[in-house]
């Protein structure tokens, strides 16, 4: 099912003029950090597509290149270009900017 998702979401992003992403990093309870990431995207017919792009265990460390590093992961994992990157909302934490 994840799989068929995540296909889904690959071919709606294949259309998009451009997105953006939302991410935010958040500890559970057994305090392993964990990032989301969000996408809105907008294809050529002007329709706005919100969904949850992924969701990443961060290990070890929590520092702006682990952090990167699974955006990163997010954006290959669902073909995302960075070419048709407009955006990245953040909580404004030091890490993330």
């Amino acid at each position: 099912m994840a799989e068929d998702v995540r296909g889904q979401i690959a071919q709606r992003a294949s259309h998009f003029s451009a997105f953006s992403i939302a991410c935010d990093e958040s500890t559970d309870v057994s305090d392993s950090a964990q990032l989301l990431v969000f996408l809105r995207g907008v294809n050529e017919d002007f329709e706005v597509c919100q969904e949850l792009a992924g969701l990443e265990t961060l290990k070890g460390t929590t520092k702006g290149v682990d952090i990167f590093m699974a955006v990163e992961r997010v954006m290959d994992k669902n073909d995302l270009k960075w070419e048709t990157l407009s955006g990245i909302t953040t909580d404004g934490a030091p890490a993330m900017v």
